[in-house]
């Protein structure tokens, strides 16, 4: 990673759409973590073909116990 990078939950709808979005135009790379595989691949693809920002997705259900250092661990794996 070369610039700062944002994890952004709940970032496939609402109001964790609208940082994701700002984020990206603002320069940040950005981990995109949300239980819908789909809207995340989708908004992933949307923000690399309008901004330079590099975009992880990393599906994950917050809810359940465990997910977000689960989800945290699986990101950093791959970085």
């Amino acid at each position: 990673m070369d610039k700062d990078t944002v994890v952004i939950t709940g970032a496939s709808s609402g109001i964790g759409e609208v940082l994701t979005r700002n984020f990206a135009q603002g320069g940040f790379d950005l981990v995109l973590v949300a239980r819908s595989e789909h809207k995340l691949e989708t908004l992933a693809q949307q923000l690399s073909s309008d901004t330079q920002a590099k975009v992880w997705v990393q599906p994950a259900d917050l809810s359940r116990r465990g997910a977000a250092k689960n989800s945290l661990e699986d990101f950093v794996s791959v970085i």
